[in-house]
C-alpha cells in the first residue's frame, strides 16, 4: 500500500504533496527527488514494469540510451500512474532514459525497466533522491509530514 504525505516547512512555508521515499504501486515505482535546481520535490517514475514490445526503441536501438513510448502505452502508463499521484507534472517530450532493462524469470511476456532520474521540469537541472525525514529544499530546515495522509493507493 502507498502513501503520499503533505510535507510542510514552518521556516519558510514550502508545501509539497509527495510519497517521501521508495513507493511500489501496480506496475510501477515511484521515487521521491529533490532537485537542486527548481529547489523542489517532485515524485518521479523510476522503474517501469510493461509488456513486450514496450516501445519503438530499446536501449540497443537508440545511441542515446533513451527509451520511446508508443503513444497507447504512454497513455496506460499515465492512467495507471494518475491514480496514484494526481498532481504529477507530465514529461512533455515521451521518452525516459533507460539505466537497466532485465527481463521477470516467472513472466516472460514482460520487462522491468529501471529508469534514471530525471527533474520533469528540466532534464539537466541535478536532483537527488529523497527520503523522511529530510531538509526543506529551500531553507533546509527539516520538514513536518502531516499527520493524515494527502492520497493512499493499493
Amino acid at each position: 500500500m502507498g502513501r503520499a504525505y503533505r510535507y510542510h516547512c514552518e521556516r519558510c512555508g514550502y508545501r509539497a504533496d509527495v510519497c517521501g521515499a521508495h513507493v511500489e504501486a501496480s506496475g510501477f515505482q515511484m521515487t521521491t527527488i529533490h532537485c537542486k535546481d527548481c529547489r523542489c520535490l517532485y515524485d518521479v517514475l523510476s522503474r517501469v514494469e510493461l509488456d513486450r514490445p514496450v516501445a519503438d526503441g530499446t536501449k540497443d536501438g537508440h545511441p542515446e540510451g533513451h527509451l520511446h513510448l508508443a503513444e497507447s502505452k504512454w497513455r496506460e502508463l499515465e492512467h495507471r500512474f494518475s491514480l496514484v499521484s494526481g498532481s504529477l507534472p507530465r514529461k512533455k517530450e515521451l521518452h525516459f532514459k533507460i539505466k537497466t532493462a532485465s527481463p521477470f524469470q516467472n513472466r516472460l511476456t514482460q520487462l522491468c525497466y529501471q529508469l534514471v532520474l530525471e527533474c520533469p521540469i528540466k532534464i539537466t537541472h541535478r536532483v537527488r533522491s529523497w527520503k523522511e525525514p529530510g531538509r526543506c529544499p529551500r531553507c533546509r530546515d527539516y520538514l513536518e509530514r502531516a499527520a493524515l495522509p494527502f492520497r493512499e493507493w493499493d
